[in-house]
This record gives C-alpha cells, sequence and structure tokens, in this order.
C-alpha cells in the first residue's frame, strides 16, 4: 500500500493498483487469471454515485451508471482502432418525479471515426457526417495541446485566423 494523506494506492500481489482511495471515494479494479483488468467500479459518496465499467478485450467496453448503460464496440481494421460506436440505453423515466411512467427519450447511437497524424496519434475524430467533433495535437514528448495550436492570448477572438 501507498499511501499520502487521505490518498491511498493498494497493489495486487503481480504488481497492478487494485484500488485508489482519496477520501471517502474510491476506484477499485478487478483482474482476470491472465491478469488483464475486466472490471472497474468508481464510488463517489459527494453525489452517491456507482460507475461499473466492464471490459472485453479491445473490442467493447459495458459502462453502467445509475440508470443508464453505455456500449462502447471498438472497430478495428488491420488491427488499428478507426471507429467507436457508442450506444446508450436509459432505464429511468424522463422525469423522476413522473408518476406517468412516460419512457425516457431515446439517446440515439453515435458512432466516432479516428483519423491520425503521420506518426500514429488520433489528430481528429468525426461523426457519421464527416463533422469534426475534437480535434487534437501533442507536444513533442506526447504532451496534449489544444487542437489549433494558437497561443492561448485575449486577443485571439478579435484576430482572424
Amino acid at each position: 500500500m501507498t499511501k499520502n494523506g487521505n490518498k491511498s494506492i493498494t497493489w495486487t500481489s503481480f504488481n497492478k493498483p487494485k484500488q485508489f482511495t482519496k477520501g471517502t471515494d474510491s476506484t477499485t479494479f478487478t483482474y482476470g487469471p491472465d491478469r488483464s483488468r475486466y472490471q472497474k467500479v468508481q464510488t463517489r459518496s459527494s453525489d452517491n454515485t456507482t460507475i461499473t465499467t466492464q471490459y472485453f478485450g479491445k473490442v467493447y467496453e459495458k459502462i453502467k451508471q445509475n440508470t443508464s448503460t453505455e456500449h462502447k464496440y471498438f472497430i478495428y481494421l488491420d488491427k488499428q482502432l478507426i471507429a467507436i460506436h457508442i450506444k446508450t440505453d436509459t432505464t429511468s423515466t424522463a422525469d423522476t418525479a413522473d408518476t406517468t411512467n412516460t419512457p425516457a427519450t431515446p439517446i440515439p447511437d453515435k458512432t466516432r471515426y479516428l483519423h491520425y497524424d503521420n506518426l500514429g496519434s488520433i489528430d481528429t475524430i468525426t461523426d457519421g457526417q464527416g463533422n469534426i467533433v475534437e480535434r487534437m495535437s501533442y507536444a513533442a514528448f506526447g504532451e496534449r495541446r489544444k487542437g489549433d495550436w494558437r497561443v492561448s492570448d485575449p486577443l485571439l477572438p478579435i484576430i482572424p485566423p
């Protein structure tokens, strides 16, 4: 166990983290016989939330939080991740005070396509219509920086790109 103030890390016998704790919040990992992680449980006492993530290899994740479950399907081509399809199921009603048990508005499926730079890092994520959802770029040693590479300047909005 490693401890620093109200933070602690508990390790498994095979030198992988088993639990991170900060005050009353915690994240616990469970590993299979091949020592690969198959589950993560995050508990936050501030809002009484538990998020359970189950991993099925590199192709599927199931994330359960309260009354919704998110399914992430990872799509590969020649061993490279090219897309992530996200499907969200909700089991709650539209309003928790709703006594008519009206089902929640379904959340549409999303597919995100990944585009790589010449070094193999993801630099752009687009949606199904080709619209840019996120741009990323990295400094020389892998530190992430803003996608537009410009300096943070209060006058930037008035200067044309």
